[in-house]
């Protein structure tokens, strides 16, 4: 059952203190949630679209820098594990054919389950449209963005996250440029032309991070952290500069693309 992200402060964090780095201006611009996990759900991006637990099978725990209470594990040992966001009334989730949008984390999964996993689900209804971002039964991240047209953007990393280490995963939606792109670790690992030409929304729909309702499946086994939402396109530098907040831990796995990272398709 949902809580109010009011209960879910953790103990060792009671007065919800900012524990994450400074952050750059233009990292802010255009940002309409901001879930960064600090002992409780809240949107920390000002617009309060707080996020609420259901099931309580995970818990808050260590992130990638080792500070306590600072990172959610989204599935737990009793199962359902997820975190429903609001569908808020201002429509800053509601992305239209000509809005650019970023959405991104940290993760950590606890191995390969042979089956896809969600990181970020928004604007599913039960309809045809939707924007998830996630990891494929492979392993391996992918963006799977579907407008109201059926029109389909589905790119996937060459290399696997199901390591028991921490994973910068961000995806990008580029209108000016007509692009749509996947990032790991800071890496542009993807990139191709972007069909899709219409609407990604949904009276009353179902946002969450760790599962995808539309299968009432996909559960995200492992840990999330810094969870961010734009209303714009961030470019690679950008997606460098939140990779690199409070340091790289060394953690991170660097992936063997030998160099040649980008895949360039469309």
């Amino acid at each position: 059952n949902p809580t109010d992200p009011g209960d879910n402060t953790n103990s060792t964090n009671p007065n919800n203190t900012p524990l994450a780095a400074t952050v750059p201006a233009n990292l802010k611009t255009d940002l309409v949630a901001y879930y960064p996990f600090n002992g409780n759900m809240r949107d920390e991006s000002g617009n309060d679209y707080h996020g609420d637990q259901y099931y309580s099978s995970g818990g808050f725990t260590s992130d990638r820098n080792g500070i306590t209470d600072s990172a959610y594990i989204v599935q737990g040992t009793g199962g359902g594990g997820r975190i429903s966001l609001p569908d808020p009334a201002s429509g800053d989730f509601d992305m239209n054919a000509s809005t650019s949008f970023t959405v991104g984390a940290w993760i950590k999964t606890d191995g390969y389950y042979n089956y896809a996993q969600t990181i970020l689900q928004l604007a599913y209804r039960g309809g045809a449209q939707w924007i998830k971002l996630g990891i494929d039964k492979d392993g391996k991240p992918h963006l799977y963005l579907r407008d109201s047209n059926d029109l389909v953007d589905n790119l996937h990393s060459t290399a696997s996250v199901t390591d028991d280490q921490w994973h910068h995963v961000m995806g990008v939606r580029d209108v000016a440029n007509d692009k749509v792109r996947l990032y790991v670790d800071g890496v542009l690992v993807k990139e191709i032309t972007d069909p899709t030409t219409s609407t990604f929304m949904e009276a009353a729909a179902e946002n969450y991070i760790g599962y995808r309702s539309k299968f009432d499946s996909e559960y995200l086994y492992g840990t999330v952290d810094e969870l961010r939402i734009y209303r714009r396109a961030l470019n690679t530098t950008e997606i460098g500069q939140l990779r690199d907040l409070q340091g790289t831990p060394p953690s991170v796995m660097s992936f063997p693309f030998n160099g040649n990272a980008i895949e360039l398709s469309g």
